[in-house]
């Protein structure tokens, strides 16, 4: 019996067995047939760049995939064409992004996806809008929503160089504006992560590093970490719902930083940092929200003060809102104008507080050698944070004070000895 007659038998309509076995057989292998032509066709073609014209064929490859990249995150490129790691993976190498002042270089960006069925369905839609390109990248995106499972980047190296951090705010602009924000407002790094957001996926970045480049001065986050999990919890009434966690870690200076949203929130956040050392550039950036303090002189080269256990909430919309802040502060040997003639203070410190008439400072005190703690009177107004230092004589008179009565216990004390 050949094999035509064994089908035959098998098809034959009294054999609804056979009829079934053959069914799941075939859907069994139809998706590992898939499998096996599509990266065959893809190991095929590797195969060819190496023996024949790999210039070519990788510049072909990678223009591909860099207009690929470029709709759907302007700016990126990749500088080799993508490794498949597996059924449901494949790498990205040396990915560079430069975007609003923000450069992102990666080694490596490795997303899971089931690229056979994510082919196929770019395919389709390809057809289906072959002649409405802005439909089709439309529905790309919704696929793209609903088919990739993981982006993992990892050791990115990151950084921003912007002088007067123009990224926390997000101005009208008569000039002329980037293809990216046709609304005529400037794209800063607050656009940026409002329309990453958009993408329903789990993004988990590696071992990177950010650098920022502030007044001349070079701030270095290291061993940063970041969790981005937004997916869709249901579908109900035609209503998408998702759930979103953000929470990013990283050391600078040896202290912990922790930036995380609060419960499903995709506008609050907190953000932690144990210990904070002030420099000149960073001292410099605060005395713009503190006209007051351009009486205070330092040492020049030499560190400011510290911050310890701040907690900063904030609101994003089109500009960053604090809501929130508690910490403390100390300012170490600061040099007052006014005061030069006469004993300098041997630090400025207390308590940082937020209100909805903004920063406030409820215990702010300059400690002398001898004892002394004046409180400095301090006031939010139109912006910017107002100290009422005393005059000179004023200070004499509270010196005096102390050292006067000083002077009384301490004969007091030794009038109860003799």
């Amino acid at each position: 019996m050949n094999v035509f007659t064994w089908i035959n038998e098998l098809l034959g309509t009294e054999n609804a067995e056979g009829i079934i076995a053959i069914s799941a057989l075939l859907a069994w292998m139809l998706p590992k047939l898939l499998y096996f032509c599509v990266k065959f066709i893809f190991n095929t073609l590797l195969f060819l760049a190496n023996v024949f014209s790999r210039d070519k064929l990788e510049l072909w490859l990678k223009s591909k995939i860099n207009y690929f990249l470029a709709n759907l995150a302007h700016g990126a490129k990749v500088s080799d064409i993508p490794r498949w790691l597996n059924k449901d993976q494949f790498a990205l190498r040396e990915v560079h992004w430069d975007r609003a002042g923000l450069v992102v270089d990666v080694p490596s960006v490795i997303v899971t996806i089931n690229l056979p069925t994510f082919g196929y369905n770019v395919f389709k839609l390809r057809l289906r809008y072959l002649f409405n390109q802005a439909e089709f990248m439309s529905q790309l995106d919704k696929l793209l929503h609903n088919s990739v499972r993981e982006i993992r980047v990892q050791e990115p190296a990151i950084s921003y160089l912007d002088k007067h951090l123009a990224l926390l705010a997000s101005k009208s602009e008569g000039g002329a504006t980037s293809a990216a924000a046709p609304s005529g407002k400037k794209e800063t790094i607050i656009t940026l992560l409002q329309e990453a957001v958009d993408y329903h996926l789990h993004v988990l970045v590696e071992h990177g590093s950010l650098q920022l480049k502030l007044y001349d001065e070079l701030f270095v986050v290291q061993n940063i970490n970041f969790d981005l999990y937004n997916r869709a919890a249901s579908f109900e009434a035609g209503q998408k719902n998702f759930l979103f966690t953000a929470m990013l870690t990283g050391i600078y200076e040896g202290a912990n930083l922790t930036l995380c949203n609060k419960p499903n929130s995709r506008s609050e956040y907190q953000l932690g940092i144990n210990k904070l050392t002030i420099t000149p550039g960073l001292w410099q950036a605060i005395q713009e929200r503190c006209s007051q303090l351009e009486q205070l002189e330092f040492a020049p080269g030499q560190a400011v003060g510290v911050l310890r256990d701040i907690r900063l909430d904030f609101k994003v919309a089109d500009r960053v809102q604090v809501v929130g802040l508690e910490g403390e502060y100390r300012i170490i040997k600061p040099t007052i104008k006014a005061w030069r003639s006469f004993e300098l203070p041997s630090s400025l410190e207390g308590v940082l507080a937020w209100t909805e008439q903004g920063l406030q400072l409820p215990d702010n005190f300059l400690v002398f050698k001898n004892g002394l703690r004046m409180r400095i009177p301090c006031s939010w107004q139109n912006g910017k944070l107002k100290m009422d230092f005393p005059s000179l004589d004023e200070l004499k008179q509270k010196y005096m004070g102390v050292v006067k009565q000083a002077k009384e216990a301490a004969k007091s004390y030794f009038g109860k000895l003799w």
